[in-house]
């Protein structure tokens, strides 16, 4: 059999504002079928994603809540999505699955309908099925007291939450933004019986009635044995040519059939319906026990879920394991059920149901390889295969009929208690209508990928080649100081002027001001920002460092202290250089972002980032003149738009890697910690396999600057300027204390006499300088200078420049590759 093997981890998500991806993906491409795209939401995730057969994440929908569990794409191109309220909101109804909401939203992620179904005595769970008819039949718990229930015929003595919350299923027709009229219901509570108590309601002989459900029958092998979430029922199907519901019943091992043709009133008695049975059971399966005492029939389902038909008719079911005799494992069933072409169900002189056992089994070849608890779902698909979901796993896996596994797919994204769960995943096919939003963009595959980052980097600009002496024509694969930032082009800087004083980044979707203004104090320009309307839009802001420095190229060159070519695209952007007429320096130019540093600079000084377009650095300046108590003065160019810019999402791979699911850029987890000259590194990073993946690289300036957290340093969090699911080398300065290191980009720093001789480094620890005979940290942790590409280590370290500036030459490497 022909296989394509990929090994990836996407972000999703890649989750790309997600990126996600797969941990381990298996692509079977012997068949001929149409392309496929998985949609599923991670209960760890407020978001839900579509993926296509490469794993890559085609479209995101943000989302306010987490699922309440399950989501569907419409043919319409809408989503519908549960919603996990929380227990804030609904503190009556604590157990697994539940929801409180619905809505559906547009491709855009726009709520355009919301209905929430939740009080102190009812709420929405698990699972919806939408209607021919636009309706939707929803799962809910309804409250009964200790009284109630007792009064029923609940024998106290497994009343153990001294309440019940038996099921009951509604259909809602959405009106309105915000409404919905329930035009139908059925309740267990209208169809129940017992044979405890005969001075209590619904007494009766019980093996006499299998269309009736057992109000004393709880099973030893489920999650909450006697619990007051007593029937559980965990997901809903439609069958519209027999008008008739089927549920997955979890507190029984059983599978339900009711009539959906009835009336309201109908639903609630034993009469009226196409069955002419009322409301009352059509068909029961999995467990005769619940209804047949002493049954010595095989149990065949423990605790399984997402019951659906196929489109033959059969019943295809998650069947979980929970209390299964030995090992625990899963299997996916499917049955043939006794039915007719009139929607009735043959009943055996028993009062037991057929088949006598299932047509067609999966499991794993090692039962054990293959468990989920609880969630969990399979989905029968057109080609003849099945989609598996295993929830608590987070893995989604396609078998064919002979059980073989041709696609796998495992969810990267996860909790902080390293959880993966997916309530359920669904294959919609290209030809399926929802999907004609999708293509009918005329947008490839990876531009919508692009499209769903949230932090899109701007590139470099930098297509020149270096050694590190020289300017080169080309360096190609194989040779030495391949690698460098030239060898890669990411996104491309691309600018449109709107002609009202405003440039519009095409990349990351931010709009900047064209001009600044005069150079003012921190809080003049917070003021500034707060009474602007340029270009008509009154919510401008200080950027952040940031979305400061998406703005800068480094086809820039500096020389000491004078401006030679500015690190900006000046064909959009003025920027200024300083006025020497009044004793600046040309360099005096800084652009101060809104991103204070954290720790102290200097001798314990106040210290804002900002970024130098007149020489190409990143540091911190101090918010106060070095000498007196004046403000400091610089220039502030303001922002509006896309707010998430800047903002990382990390997912612990757990194979030495982390996803950036806002950049889809991956990042080695931990540097080897070797110190290493330019060279060194760029060899390292080209020849690094890691996590099976062998596309590593030095990552570009900007790429490096992209995962610094700006909300840490040495001073205050005694750790890195990085998330603490990296792993960076501690060093001992020359002061003996702990600091960080610093970590070569691939990026020359176009900078003094020979401006091939440098690359820009990214300080994760403090960007120490020897001042006033003291080495202090002078630029800030996340600071971006530079240092000579080589030099003999022993010579190594000195002090370089008017601050001073430590310079270490072999410095530590922390790889990247960008997800595919």
């Amino acid at each position: 059999m022909k296989k394509l093997r990929l090994i990836m981890i996407l972000g999703i998500v890649i989750i790309i504002t997600n990126v996600l991806g797969c941990s381990e993906l298996s692509v079977n491409n012997e068949t001929e079928e149409l392309d496929s795209y998985t949609l599923f939401a991670p209960l760890q995730s407020k978001d839900t994603f579509l993926i296509n057969n490469d794993g890559e994440v085609v479209h995101t929908w943000k989302g306010e809540y987490n699922p309440g569990n399950s989501v569907y794409l419409l043919e319409n191109g809408n989503l519908i999505k549960t919603n996990f309220l929380g227990p804030k909101v609904n503190s009556t109804f604590k157990a697994g699955g539940a929801g409180g909401g619905i809505e559906e939203v547009d491709w855009d992620g726009n709520v355009i309908w919301n209905f929430e179904y939740s009080t102190d005595k009812y709420l929405s769970h698990h699972d919806i099925e939408i209607l021919p008819n636009g309706n939707i039949l929803m799962i809910a718990w309804e409250y009964k007291s200790y009284d109630e229930a007792t009064e029923a015929g609940r024998d106290s003595e497994i009343l153990k939450d001294n309440e019940l919350w038996p099921d009951y299923i509604i259909e809602v027709k959405p009106k309105g933004l915000n409404e919905g009229e329930i035009v139908w219901q059925w309740h267990v509570w209208d169809h129940l019986i017992q044979d405890k108590d005969s001075s209590k309601l619904n007494f009766g002989n019980i093996d006499n009635h299998p269309e009736l459900i057992d109000l004393n029958y709880i099973s030893s092998k489920t999650l909450n044995p006697g619990g007051a979430d007593w029937t559980h029922i965990n997901s809903i199907d439609y069958n519209e040519k027999l008008d008739q519901i089927l549920v997955s019943v979890h507190g029984f091992n059983e599978i339900w059939i009711i009539d959906h043709s009835t009336t309201t009133e109908e639903a609630s008695s034993n009469v009226g319906g196409n069955s002419n049975k009322g409301g009352d059971l059509l068909y029961r399966w999995g467990n005769n026990q619940t209804y047949i005492e002493n049954a010595n029939e095989i149990q065949f389902f423990y605790g399984q879920h997402d019951a659906k038909w196929t489109e033959e008719g059969n019943i295809l079911v998650f069947n979980n394991g929970i209390g299964r005799e030995g090992e625990k494992y899963s299997t996916v069933d499917e049955i043939i059920t006794p039915v007719n072409e009139n929607g009735e169900y043959k009943i055996n002189s028993d009062n037991t149901y057929d088949p006598k056992e299932p047509i067609w089994i999966y499991k794993s070849e090692n039962e054990a390889d293959f468990y989920s608890k609880n969630i969990s779902g399979a989905q029968r698909l057109s080609n003849g295969n099945t989609l598996i979901c295993s929830g608590v796993n987070g893995h989604f896996f396609e078998v064919t009929k002979e059980n073989e596994i041709v696609w796998e797919y495992v969810n990267p994204l996860k909790s902080t208690n390293n959880h993966n769960s997916v309530f359920r995943a669904m294959r919609y096919y290209e030809d399926y209508e929802g999907l004609k939003k999708l293509f009918d963009s005329g947008k490839s595959i990876e531009d919508s990928i692009k499209e769903e980052l949230s932090y899109n980097i701007v590139d470099t600009g930098v297509n020149t080649f270096y050694t590190d002496k020289t300017i080169i024509e080309n360096i190609s694969i194989g040779e030495a100081f391949y690698g460098q930032d030239a060898n890669y082009l990411g996104n491309q800087p691309s600018y449109s002027n709107n002609e009202d004083g405003t440039i519009t980044d095409n990349v990351t979707g931010l709009m900047w001001q064209q001009t600044m203004d005069s150079k003012m104090t921190f809080l003049e320009a917070i003021e500034y920002a707060n009474e602007s309307k340029l270009g008509g839009y009154n919510d401008w802001r200080i950027p952040t460092i940031k979305e400061l420095f998406s703005l800068i190229l480094f086809t820039g060159e500096s020389g000491g202290e004078s401006a030679k070519i500015l690190f900006i695209d000046t064909d959009y952007f003025d920027q200024p250089i300083g006025n020497i007429t009044i004793g600046e320096r040309e360099i005096d130019a800084q652009v101060w972002s809104s991103t204070k540093y954290v720790g102290k600079t200097m001798h314990a000084d106040e210290t804002v980032f900002g970024v130098n377009f007149v020489d190409g650095r990143i540091k911190g300046y101090g918010v106060l003149k070095p000498r007196g108590n004046t403000e400091n003065k610089a220039y502030f160019r303001l922002v509006r738009g896309n707010k998430s810019y800047g903002e990382n999402n990390f997912v612990d791979n757990g194979d030495g890697t982390i996803s950036d699911l806002a950049t889809g850029l991956m990042w080695q987890l931990a540097d080897d910690g070797i110190t290493k000259n330019w060279e060194e590194s760029l060899d390292y990073a080209e020849s690094l396999t890691l996590a099976d993946y062998t596309d590593w690289r030095l990552p570009n300036v900007k790429e490096l600057q992209s995962i610094v957290d700006y909300s840490k340093s040495v001073q205050t969090t005694n750790t890195p300027a990085i998330n603490n699911l990296f792993s960076l080398s501690e060093i001992t300065d020359l002061n003996g204390k702990n600091n960080y290191g610093f970590y070569w980009t691939s990026t020359t720093h176009q900078d003094g006499r020979n401006i091939a001789d440098g690359a820009s480094y990214v300080a994760f620890g403090e960007a120490q300088g020897e001042m006033f005979g003291d080495l202090l940290d002078v630029h800030g942790c996340g600071a971006v200078r530079s240092d000579p590409k080589s030099g003999n280590i022993e010579d190594y370290p000195i002090y370089f420049g008017p601050q001073g500036d430590i310079r270490y030459v072999y410095n530590y490497v922390l790889s990247v590759r960008t997800i595919k």
